[in-house]
């Protein structure tokens, strides 16, 4: 349960570390997805142009730098989502390649979010009744 935006979220770190978060914006009105990692991924500004492929399905989206609350050597950010599509893909395929603008390519493992979702979901769900 995420307190401060009063919605439930799902978070995982894969065998490299890597970590991946979901959840409600604190409006509900759009999901957001979250990867942080040890690695630097060349946000330089506040947001960033990034591309992502969920087992070869694309999608552009708006990177947002995370700089507060991230545990120490981690750095990362979020993008804001509200297309069911991306959703989905993201439920139901395995890996999703992140290519930033100005840096490497990484590559997240999806393993297990089609059970954290439908738990996240029937969690907000209990949360709103």
């Amino acid at each position: 349960m995420d307190e401060d935006r009063g919605s439930c979220l799902i978070e995982r770190v894969d065998e490299n570390g890597n970590a991946v978060q979901m959840g409600l914006t604190k409006d509900h009105e759009m999901g957001y997805l979250g990867v942080f990692t040890q690695n630097d991924i060349g946000l330089k500004g506040k947001k960033d142009k990034i591309i992502l492929s969920l087992d070869g399905n694309v999608y552009e989206a708006e990177a947002h730098k995370k700089t507060k609350n991230l545990a120490e050597g981690y750095t990362g950010g979020y993008i804001l989502a509200n297309n069911p599509q991306f959703v989905d893909d993201v439920m139901k395929k395995y890996e999703m390649t992140v290519f930033p603008e100005k840096a490497f390519a990484f590559t997240v493992s999806l393993d297990g979010t089609l059970k954290a979702i439908e738990a996240a979901r029937t969690c907000n769900t209990e949360q709103n009744s």
